[in-house]
């Protein structure tokens, strides 16, 4: 028990922020105390106070974001709570060298913690993809190596020390006061029970509580009762206090407001409430003490357990604290969710997993039957720079327009075109495959403002004469299989698309000549699975590379940024190993959306090019 009391009082408080990668990168420890101190007392706070490294980064709270001043991009953040047993509450980090000598890479803190708690049980080695993470790699603790599986490929890994700790919990619960932050209205959840219920303690020991039984059918709602505060935040995670001590009676009796994080285990009876951007820290009342008595993992919160008979029926009633009831439906949505007829599986929110596990040079393998990019020609651009040598091939002349609009201009098609200089009757022209009808001129000055590559695309339908180029800035596309599998097509590998396009100035085929460009968060990593219908997307998406199609230079529609290079209606998959954002796996409609709702199509590229 004593044991178990200090890793929950030296637990510790760790803020990270989201990279390009998508991995969690932590916050030096003086910065992390200094955003703790911040954190209750503000909704902004800027970093350069805690490291002038950072002057034109802040972090906005109520949106729990990190805001860079100079370019305006904003990347997710998060408040994390780590055991007293864990890398982080030590002090330690863990390490792999790189391909380069002294190269030296940190591991992400979830596997940091698993490592640090092998290295502290004295294990000699540690299979990672026999844990949740699933990496093909086995540490051998012993010789400090880090071996995959498969190749044998040997990396050193090392431990080293931090300078200064990460805040405790303790700490900056003395200095801030509270770390919870609650919100109204809040709610008294109580138990009505139909049979003898009991609160009993778990196999380690740990007594929160317990029932006494009684031989009437149904006891009354102050012989067993349980009282919550709900807190709910922006950002919809919802966290829940719970306070139950033991009576003189031998009853489970609500004594204060404050307490302790609830939790669920396979064996527990409630619902589990991990918050993401909130957590609730130690209470000062007696009840408190018992949140010692729980086993911490390396990222979780603190936690009670109320454990009852499996075959004693149980129902919660929810009402309002000095206020209405809830709503039936919620009521009885919780009775429903609590009776043992329903079966509850109880899980760990999904996490978000934008990038693969680290894969060598030696690992990445060329995609079976597609040449590597460096052995590819080059197409180079046909420039027609004559309207009229296009227009020829895809167009026949009206001798009696029709009285309506051009499509472009939108004057009459009997009367002179908007671009036309003089007055004159303007020619019109219908387009041979769509038929439909435009000034001449109007053609003209469209195929002008182009690339001017030699085709031609209707405006209306959007119809396209000859082949398609686009105004895609110079860069390079990459492409090779990793040896890991995307969710839902665990039957194969992966292929890794990798686009890369650097800042530079625009061209006569952008918005503004002359005027430079950014491009951010490149390199950008794109993924579809290794089988034959991922093969055939990336030879349409590898012909629309070379057609300049896949990218331009507009407004983001993310940031608002103008003058940047985006992308051009072509949707790929960025997220590897979940679909948090809509744009990771599983999807298994994704392959056939973008051939057949024709998103690659509406470019000109099609089956007929491969």
């Amino acid at each position: 028990m004593a044991t178990s009391r200090t890793n929950v009082s030296q637990a510790v408080f760790v803020w990270e922020w989201l990279n390009d990668q998508g991995r969690w990168r932590p916050y030096d420890p003086s910065v992390v105390r200094q955003i703790e101190n911040a954190y209750p007392r503000g909704n902004v706070f800027s970093l350069s106070a805690a490291d002038p490294k950072l002057i034109s980064y802040i972090l906005d709270f109520s949106r729990m974001q990190q805001i860079s001043e100079t370019t305006g991009t904003a990347r997710p953040v998060r408040r994390q709570m780590y055991s007293g047993s864990s890398a982080p509450a030590k002090g330690v980090v863990w390490q792999w060298l790189g391909d380069l000598p002294g190269s030296w890479n940190t591991y992400d803190l979830e596997i940091a913690c698993l490592l640090e708690e092998a290295y502290e049980n004295k294990q000699t080695q540690l299979n990672l993809s026999h844990t949740s993470y699933r990496l093909p790699y086995v540490v051998d603790m012993t010789t400090m190596n880090q071996v995959r599986q498969g190749s044998g490929f040997t990396r050193q890994i090392r431990r080293i020390k931090l300078p200064t700790l990460y805040p405790s919990v303790n700490s900056m619960d003395s200095d801030n006061n509270s770390l919870t932050k609650t919100a109204k209205p809040s709610y008294k959840l109580k138990h009505s029970v139909s049979a003898p219920c009991g609160i009993s303690d778990s196999n380690d020991g740990n007594i929160y509580g317990k029932v006494r039984r009684s031989n009437s059918t149904r006891l009354s709602e102050s012989d067993c009762q349980v009282k919550a505060t709900v807190s709910v935040q922006s950002g919809s995670s919802i966290s829940t206090t719970d306070d139950i001590t033991p009576s003189t009676s031998g009853i489970a009796s609500p004594s204060s407001d404050s307490g302790i994080v609830a939790s669920a285990s396979s064996s527990s009876v409630g619902m589990a409430m991990s918050p993401s951007s909130s957590l609730a820290g130690p209470s000062n009342s007696a009840s408190s003490a018992s949140t010692s008595d729980l086993p911490m993992g390396s990222s979780s919160v603190f936690g009670s357990r109320m454990v009852r008979s499996v075959s004693t029926p149980c129902t919660i009633s929810t009402s309002r604290a000095h206020a209405t009831n809830l709503s039936p439906v919620m009521t009885g949505m919780t009775s429903m969710l609590m009776s043992p007829a329903v079966p509850i599986v109880l899980s760990h929110p999904p996490v978000l997993r934008m990038t693969p596990p680290p894969t060598s040079k030696s690992d990445c393998k060329p995609v079976p039957g597609i040449k590597p990019p460096k052995k590819r020609r080059r197409l180079s651009l046909i420039k027609v720079a004559d309207p009229d040598d296009v227009l020829k091939h895809y167009v026949s002349k009206v001798k009696k327009p029709p009285t309506e609009d051009c499509p472009i201009c939108f004057e009459e098609l009997c009367c002179s075109s908007g671009y036309e200089e003089s007055k004159a009757i303007s020619i019109v022209f219908k387009l041979e495959k769509c038929k439909h009808i435009f000034h001449k001129s109007c053609l003209a000055a469209m195929y002008s403002s182009g690339p001017k590559d030699g085709s031609l695309q209707c405006p209306t339908c959007k119809a396209i004469y000859g082949v398609k180029h686009g105004n895609q800035p110079p860069g390079s596309m990459d492409y090779h299989v990793i040896p890991f599998s995307l969710p839902g097509y665990r039957e194969c590998d992966a292929i890794r698309i990798i686009y890369n396009i650097p800042p530079g100035t625009q061209g006569p085929e952008h918005p503004h000549p002359g005027k430079r460009y950014s491009a951010r968060g490149f390199p950008r990593h794109c993924y579809i699975p290794n089988n034959d219908k991922g093969r055939k997307v990336l030879r349409l998406l590898i012909t629309a590379w070379e057609r300049r199609l896949l990218f331009t230079v507009g407004v983001s529609a993310t940031t608002g940024e103008s003058n940047t290079v985006t992308w051009n209606e072509i949707h790929h998959k960025t997220e590897f190993g979940s679909n948090l954002t809509g744009h990771g796996y599983p999807d298994p409609q994704y392959l056939d959306n973008v051939l057949v709702l024709m998103e690659l199509a509406s470019q000109g590229v099609k089956d007929e090019v491969l």
